[in-house]
């Protein structure tokens, strides 16, 4: 059974910007603006990378701040998707369609007052592409200086050799209240299904699960993880907002 992503940091400095900007790994307090970090995507098909960070405003001017994603090194037919905004809730998520037609892209201007974080979620979709491919983000303000950067190396070299049978599944409503459904053929295999939030906490684990109505009424309002589950393991993933 494939595996879904594993997470390295590259701790070498590449370059630096301003002093005001710090880029970090969400929820935690390692910085890693103008190094290079490696999100190592082990089974490339039907499977994303992702990287969540902490973009902080560190300085005393509030700013008004754009993602713009340069690619640097590119695999062919491989897409992306940003995230960029407050917060979960409230950011705006540009869909692998939107971005992945330029090699130079940037999201929308958002406020980022003196001491405040924003919410940037990077996505990688291999779609059974292998190699390396290296992503640059720049943190800019209105006026188009370039305030920091961070380097996102995506790698779909190294792959399982073992392939499994992932069925479709539709899950919906999304966002959504009180109950979910699913809805997958099962191809005569059990599959099951784990719901996390942002912070990596499961907050849903059946190990058996049938096509119908998941209560999900226990969730409180955010962004969450859903995985289709095999044996154990993680064969398809997505996210989920709840909103109460």
């Amino acid at each position: 059974m494939k595996k879904i992503l594993l997470l390295g940091l590259s701790l070498f400095s590449a370059y630096s910007f301003s002093q005001d900007i710090g880029i970090y790994v969400e929820n935690t307090t390692v910085n890693i603006a103008g190094t290079e970090t490696v999100v190592v995507v082990e089974d490339p098909n039907n499977w994303e990378g992702h990287l969540t960070l902490d973009v902080v405003n560190e300085g005393s001017t509030d700013l008004n701040v754009t993602i713009r994603r340069v690619r640097m090194d590119f695999v062919a037919g491989t897409e992306d998707a940003i995230c960029w905004g407050p917060d979960p809730l409230t950011g705006t998520c540009y869909s692998k369609e939107d971005v992945s037609s330029s090699d130079d892209w940037s999201t929308s201007l958002e406020s980022l007052g003196s001491q405040e974080t924003g919410w940037l979620a990077l996505y990688y979709y291999a779609n059974d592409n292998r190699g390396d491919a290296t992503y640059r983000y720049y943190v800019i303000d209105e006026n188009d200086n370039k305030l920091d950067s961070v380097d996102v190396r995506w790698d779909s070299q190294s792959v399982g050799t073992e392939e499994a049978s992932i069925p479709e599944i539709s899950v919906y409503p999304n966002p959504a209240q009180n109950v979910l459904n699913v809805k997958f053929d099962n191809n005569g295999e059990d599959y099951g299904l784990r719901i996390v939030d942002i912070l990596g906490n499961v907050v849903f684990d059946e190990a058996t699960i049938t096509s119908g109505k998941i209560d999900i009424s226990n969730l409180n309002s955010g962004v969450y993880f859903y995985s289709l589950t095999h044996r154990g393991e993680a064969v398809k993933t997505d996210r989920l907002v709840v909103k109460k």
